[in-house]
């Protein structure tokens, strides 16, 4: 005989969510009954009309959209918590309150792995372009990033070198001026992307963007006459550059198009971003000159210096030489 629940009960263990009465482990359908559970018929209100559909099964329980938890009370009685439920009157023991909970819980920790799951998938289609772009370019463009032998490259540095570069109030060319502040970065960004560590070895292609850019102030050759296609900050001719430009993977899309239009086309595109537009003498040094040029601007002296004079088809010049030698010093470079 199944005994009765006794009538006493807490009001307080139930306010939105209420227990009906019905199995016990002796009755030979309880497993059937707790596998499909129905609405009691009377002293509840469900907020949908008729048996939901089953949900997902956890630990070989289904959990329905309005079945919460499934207790076992003090008196032995089995009993399902319905949301959006009241029946004060079943809820007898306060046994009930106290049981753990299972489909909700389970079904939390199970939100949770896949909520986890699907940041870990988003953060690694963020993180896996960008380690790609930035193992195919080198650092990005930020001063925080370059090599740690760059820490002499500084926005004083540029201007001891270029001492006009403070401005560009009364530039000729204003959008194509830069200060030393805006040509930090691209600068040291150049040297991480063509790994060129050696601080005499930068000073020479520093001091050859400087003179040849008038102090960052041009990326196109006016002077004494307009050349197409010629410019970048170091001033290389055409045909450089349409090299450097098939070089750089990121301007495959426009390079065509660019180079079907003309030479000047080209060289803006290079321009137009300040990384290629300042980083042309580091890929020219990088590229066309042989390796005993490269090594020899590491030991500092006329004939090393006057190598690579003739790699980049500069005459030398005491404007030249003082570019270089300010350079040295202004990077440290004894």
């Amino acid at each position: 005989m199944v005994s009765q629940v006794p009538e006493t009960h807490d009001p307080n263990l139930l306010t939105k969510t209420s227990f009906y009465k019905g199995l016990r482990h002796t009755d030979p359908n309880f497993s059937a009954k707790l596998a499909h559970p129905q609405p009691p018929s009377e002293g509840f209100q469900l907020s949908q009309s008729g048996p939901p559909p089953p949900g997902p099964v956890y630990n070989g329980e289904t959990c329905y959209p309005w079945q919460q938890t499934r207790r076992i009370n003090d008196e032995g009685l089995d009993v399902i918590q319905l949301d959006n439920t009241r029946d004060l009157e079943a809820n007898k023991s306060a046994g009930v309150a106290n049981r753990p909970r299972r489909c909700a819980r389970l079904g939390w920790k199970w939100a949770m792995c896949v909520s986890l799951c699907v940041g870990m998938v988003v953060a690694l289609c963020v993180a896996i372009p960008l380690y790609l772009h930035e193992k195919h370019r080198g650092n990005p463009v930020t001063t925080a990033n370059h090599h740690p032998t760059d820490s002499h490259i500084t926005v004083a540095s540029l201007l001891a070198i270029a001492p006009t570069s403070d401005t560009c109030a009364g530039a000729t060319h204003p959008l194509e001026c830069k200060t030393a502040q805006e040509a930090l970065a691209p600068i040291l960004a150049s040297f991480a992307t063509y790994k060129i560590t050696d601080p005499a070895t930068q000073a020479a292609v520093v001091s050859t963007i400087a003179m040849e850019s008038g102090d960052f102030k041009y990326s196109h050759h006016y002077f004494p006459n307009p050349v197409a296609g010629q410019g970048t900050r170091n001033m290389q001719s055409a045909a450089y550059n349409l090299e450097y430009a098939q070089s750089i993977p990121e301007l495959a899309g426009r390079l065509d198009a660019a180079r079907a239009a003309g030479p000047e086309d080209v060289t803006d595109l290079l321009i137009n971003s300040p990384e290629y537009d300042f980083g042309s003498a580091a890929w020219f040094l990088t590229s066309q000159c042989d390796k005993g040029v490269v090594n020899g601007l590491s030991k500092v002296g006329p004939a090393t210096f006057s190598a690579y004079l003739g790699c980049i088809g500069a005459a030398g010049s005491a404007q030249r030489t003082e570019y270089y030698t300010t350079a040295l010093k202004a990077f440290g470079v004894p």
